[in-house]
């Protein structure tokens, strides 16, 4: 008796112990299929050094993204405008995050970000510092000195 009737109305029914959720089929079907991973847009090299601690965040986070490579001149991704920073990350719900900092944060495991408010701001400090600081040198000596 507490399987009779679970599966076709959306509601619920309390049945001698047990409660059943009664979902309709589409949202049995939602619930079915898992989201579909995020998509990392990643800008051609050699302007890709902004999108290292972004893949550091993929490489140890819950889900890892689909990346997608832009080619030199390529527009950019729906809803993105031009000359918006890259990397760009749309997410399962189809946010569209540019530039680094969001798109790590986005992506890092949760156990990385700082588990008191303290602490995660300090995470996000050290993020802007490098997104501000870190990767413009970097991308200097990758480029080599100017001749």
């Amino acid at each position: 008796m507490a399987g009779r009737g679970c599966a076709h109305a959306p509601r619920a029914r309390t049945h001698a112990r047990t409660t059943c959720l009664l979902l309709t089929p589409r949202q049995q079907q939602a619930m079915a299929a898992p989201p579909p991973p995020p998509l990392l847009f990643l800008p051609p090299p050699p302007a890709d050094a902004p999108s290292l601690p972004v893949l550091i965040a993929a490489r140890y986070g819950p889900r890892p993204p689909r990346l997608q490579r832009l080619g030199p001149g390529a527009a950019p991704p729906g809803g993105l405008r031009p000359g918006a920073p890259l990397p760009a990350l749309r997410t399962p719900a189809g946010a569209l995050l540019a530039g680094p900092g969001p798109a790590a944060i986005f992506l890092s495991p949760p156990a990385l970000l700082g588990a008191r408010p303290p602490q995660a701001a300090l995470v996000r400090q050290w993020l802007a510092f490098a997104q501000g600081e870190l990767a413009p040198a970097a991308a200097i000596l990758e480029r080599g000195p100017e001749e």
